[in-house]
């Protein structure tokens, strides 16, 4: 019974990274003002495979995934492990248009509670993320101090 438990649990959570890859970079798209057919262009594959890919019918391998890192100019992990949400969006700013604090603390503001908390802590994992990812062997002992 244990191991049935568990193993829907890690289902969810691998439909939970399927679900956040694939809503990532139809936003990423969007947000950067591509078609379908130019990102079909990029990865050298037919459109209905590209859509498939948005949709979620299929799991985005390691190579692709790269391509669109180095196409967006984004990590690689940004697009595995960060949701990129309608809220995030508003307060990255959509048509690439720089916002001031001002603004952004505005926007932010109007958020409801669970929002702004759902920004916070994957701020705060993303950045444990990659201070986990900057660590090198000579800094292991610092660590352990």
């Amino acid at each position: 019974m244990r191991g049935r438990i568990n193993t829907n649990k890690l289902k969810k959570k691998m439909y939970r990274a399927h679900t956040i890859i694939s809503n990532n970079i139809r936003m990423l798209r969007l947000l950067n003002g591509y078609t379908q057919e130019q990102l079909c262009g990029v990865l050298h594959m037919s459109r209905a495979a590209y859509v498939n890919l948005e949709r979620g019918g299929k799991l985005l391998d390691y190579e692709t995934l790269l391509t669109l890192s180095i196409f967006y100019g984004i990590k690689l992990e940004y697009i595995i492990s960060f949701d990129i949400s309608k809220q995030m969006l508003a307060l990255i700013g959509v048509n690439r248009e720089e916002i001031s604090a001002a603004n952004f603390i505005t926007k932010y503001l109007m958020l409801s509670y669970h929002s702004q908390h759902h920004i916070r802590k994957r701020i705060a994992d993303l950045q444990e993320f990659e201070h986990s990812c900057n660590i090198f062997p000579w800094d292991y002992e610092k660590e352990a101090i």
